[in-house]
């Protein structure tokens, strides 16, 4: 599997991000696939009230850090609880998703940290340039 090697970069905003964090993503996957590429969500604190989907292959949802400061790490709060214990997140498995499970050796752990225990996913560690 290729890694997308472009990026669209975004901050937080005020109140919900649920839509801002979408229109990126969805940015991204209008894009032929080959073009299709990152959204990192630059450090700070992303209130979400819905869900977020990553509906098209080839795009990847990436924050900065693993840390609680949200002065130097991505943070997606979710807030409200409406629906009722919904998904904050999710990639693939919508209709015409073609989402095909985890790719084998991609998942990464935070170190000193057992899987019991960890708190988040890492797929890739690349750093890419701003999308133009």
């Amino acid at each position: 599997m290729a890694v997308p090697a472009r990026a669209l970069t975004i901050r937080p905003i005020e109140g919900d991000n649920t839509v801002h964090i979408q229109t990126a993503l969805d940015e991204i996957g209008a894009l032929p696939r080959a073009r299709r590429g990152a959204l990192l969500l630059l450090p700070g604190v992303y209130p979400v009230a819905g869900t977020v989907y990553v509906r098209a292959s080839g795009t990847v949802l990436r924050g900065v850090g693993d840390g609680e400061d949200p002065s130097g790490n991505t943070i997606v709060k979710a807030t409200g609880n409406n629906p009722k214990d919904r998904n904050v997140i999710v990639a693939g498995g919508v209709a015409g998703g073609g989402w095909k499970g985890e790719v084998p050796g991609t998942r990464t752990g935070r170190p000193g940290r057992s899987a019991s225990t960890r708190s988040s996913t890492t797929v890739t560690s690349a750093t890419y340039p701003e999308m133009s």
